[in-house]
């Protein structure tokens, strides 16, 4: 079987598809790896170097800290296209400058995870920023898992992760858990993420974090 290269796709490529890249890379399965670039990612790369150290502490805390890439802010283009079998957009923002930038291939996914500063995910301070990347990371790593199970239906279930135990598919050493949080979110509207009910505006956020503990 040849390797199945699977391509992610933000805005900066600095927070969200470094996360969606390092959680499937770091589950270890045979024959699949993650890249990632963005649309933004060359004009943006100097103002994003905050976004990219903030976005290394959230892997960090998850465990997961050495699967990041070595750097960031990678600009997407048509070649970087041409070597990846699936490619994910990030939510519909994404695809749209995409759709400037490059061609789609056929089959490309569009998840609805809302960068920090979009509708659903707006933070006033430092600490809800954190709240919000954390959030962010949980929401990625169920939507990875969830492609993971249509691309190789044995090494995960399609529920999600949202279980105690080690992560299928050989991911890190320890123990995968899950830990609630509120986090205060404020937009112009609600947004849905995948496979989640609305974030109204102005409300107190229940969410349920993934953290692995060491063995």
């Amino acid at each position: 079987m040849t390797e199945t290269v699977v391509h992610f796709i933000c805005r900066g490529n600095s927070f969200r598809s470094i996360i969606a890249e390092a959680y499937l890379n770091s589950l270890r399965v045979t024959r699949l790896r993650a890249t990632s670039s963005g649309t933004t990612g060359a004009a943006h790369r100097a103002a994003n170097m905050a976004a990219y150290t903030a976005t290394l502490g959230i892997l960090a805390r998850n465990g997961i800290r050495e699967f990041a890439k070595a750097g960031y802010g990678d600009q997407l283009t048509q070649s970087l296209l041409a070597g990846a079998d699936v490619v994910v957009c990030l939510n519909q923002r994404v695809r749209d400058e995409c759709q400037r930038l490059v061609t789609l291939p056929p089959g490309t996914r569009v998840w609805s995870v809302a960068d920090i500063g979009e509708p659903g995910r707006v933070a006033h301070t430092e600490a809800e920023r954190n709240l919000c990347r954390q959030a962010a990371y949980h929401e990625i790593a169920q939507a990875v898992r969830r492609l993971l199970a249509e691309l190789r239906p044995d090494p995960l279930s399609a529920s999600g992760g949202e279980r105690s135990g080690r992560p299928s598919g050989g991911g890190p050493g320890g123990t995968l858990t899950w830990r609630s949080h509120s986090c205060h979110l404020r937009s112009s509207g609600p947004a849905v993420p995948a496979g989640g009910a609305p974030w109204w505006p102005n409300s107190i956020q229940r969410v349920a974090f993934p953290v692995i503990l060491p063995p």
